[in-house]
């Protein structure tokens, strides 16, 4: 299963919280965070970027965000934890571009988020 297989897999209503961290550099970018909104009766994905001492957000729909993230995860981060309702999947980058992803059932029931 690649990268993007698995957002597209994980990101949908299911959908918890999702983190992208550890970063190739430290400037910019250094955390985005991702959670499911829904705005104007539609689902809809915040995505917070956080630099050194900004945040800043955007709401993107499903399949947008998926692009978005791959995108981010390919060229900007090493690694991303993703949780939904039924599972937790861990996606790691090497330094060589290796990428190890693993999925495992959710241990336990997860804070509502509303």
């Amino acid at each position: 299963m690649t990268v993007e297989e698995t957002f597209h897999r994980c990101i949908t209503s299911e959908l918890y919280d999702a983190i992208l961290s550890n970063p190739i550099s430290k400037d910019g970018i250094i955390k985005l965070k991702i959670r499911p909104i829904m705005l104007q009766k539609q689902l809809l994905f915040q995505i917070e970027e956080r630099t050194q001492k900004q945040a800043f957000h955007k709401n993107l729909s499903a399949s947008d965000a998926c692009i978005y993230l791959t995108k981010q995860m390919n060229d900007h981060f090493h690694q991303a934890q993703i949780r939904t309702t039924t599972e937790q999947v861990t996606i790691l980058v090497s330094k060589k571009g290796k990428v190890t992803i693993k999925s495992k059932k959710q241990a336990d029931e997860l804070p509502s988020l509303s």
